[in-house]
């Protein structure tokens, strides 16, 4: 009976593995690095991560009163970190973004006239 269970697994197994295995994806800009959106990713990182740790020692409970406690060195409160919460999350969010290219952007208005009419006295 084992064998059976066995053999039927390898066959799903065999069957089933090309649906799991990944398609290649185009690499955006190959042989490029943008280490300002590392920077950006590990900061949102680190702000939700202090977030997460201050529920940890604070909890939900005092998130009406402001009552501080400290992590660490830094003294936090619920409000805090929610807000740490959701902007690491926002500056996460903007470091992975694709960057829209120079060409893609709409043209400006002038910045000044171009012409004599329109002005007064």
């Amino acid at each position: 009976m084992f064998f059976a269970v066995l053999a039927v697994l390898a066959v799903l197994v065999f069957v089933f593995r090309r649906f799991e295995q990944p398609r290649p994806q185009p690499v955006p800009e190959a042989g490029r690095r943008r280490p300002h959106r590392d920077g950006r990713a590990v900061l949102g990182l680190v702000m939700a991560l202090v977030g997460v740790l201050g529920f940890s020692v604070t909890g939900f409970s005092g998130a009406t009163t402001l009552a501080t406690e400290t992590l660490v060195v830094l003294p936090v409160t619920p409000f805090l970190n929610l807000l740490l919460l959701v902007g690491g999350w926002w500056v996460v969010e903007l470091a992975a973004r694709p960057r829209r290219s120079a060409g893609s952007a709409a043209p400006s208005a002038p910045a000044g006239p171009t012409s004599g009419r329109g002005r007064t006295g």
